[in-house]
């Protein structure tokens, strides 16, 4: 139709519509779109996940899949979806998150830092046994893969393995910055390690240069 608003400018709109949080509106102009692609579903699927509707964006995600038949997925919608798997609870969000992980093995998806960071992320929010060889897989082994790594190992009962894996962090010439040091001192605290604590908490202000990290005590 003559006139009417080329893709670009309607997928635009569409992200106007869902960093201004009003994803009601943005859903139904989704819906009303005369063409898709792939930016389109991505942009839904992302502003789904920032508002809080993880189960909404994978439904948005397996009605992307269906229409897409045979297109390959690009990193931003897996890095969203995975990201939307890693907040559901339990059962729920493993089972979706390993279909996504299953996915990238078959179709051979290099794991960048951004992917493997958000698969790393994952299976640590949920608890699984697979954060560490998820974290082997990557490519390219980047420092926020490894605070990625740490935050997991360090919530999830792993806080000796989280230690060693800082260890080894430092070994790679990686220097720790404030998130870094924050899952170092919750391992060490939920291991009782009181004095490894203390020495790390002072070698991060004298030796790292690294201001302590205030948070609420409620989070």
């Amino acid at each position: 139709m003559e006139g009417a608003p080329d893709l670009a400018s309607c997928n635009a709109l569409l992200h106007a519509l869902c960093h201004a949080g009003d994803l009601d509106a943005a859903g139904d102009f989704f819906e009303r779109m005369a063409a898709r692609d792939p930016v389109s579903w991505t942009t839904l699927v992302s502003g789904l996940l920032r508002g809080g509707r993880h189960r909404f964006a994978l439904q948005v995600f397996r009605r992307f899949l269906l229409c897409n038949l045979g297109r390959r997925l690009e990193e931003p919608t897996l890095v969203c979806v995975l990201s939307a798997c890693a907040n559901l609870d339990g059962v729920e969000g493993l089972t979706e998150g390993m279909a996504v992980h299953a996915y990238l093995v078959r179709h051979e998806v290099e794991l960048t830092a951004f992917l493997g960071i958000a698969l790393v992320d994952m299976y640590g929010r949920l608890g699984c046994s697979r954060t560490r060889s998820a974290f082997e897989v990557v490519c390219r082994n980047e420092f926020f893969t490894w605070n990625a790594l740490l935050s997991a190992l360090a919530n999830h009962g792993k806080e000796t393995e989280a230690l060693v894996k800082f260890d080894m962090m430092r070994g790679e010439g990686l220097l720790p910055n404030q998130i870094t040091f924050l899952a170092l001192l919750a391992a060490c605290a939920r291991a009782g390690l009181v004095e490894v604590g203390l020495y790390w908490f002072e070698a991060m202000v004298a030796e790292y240069k690294v201001a302590p990290l205030m948070i609420n005590a409620d989070d």
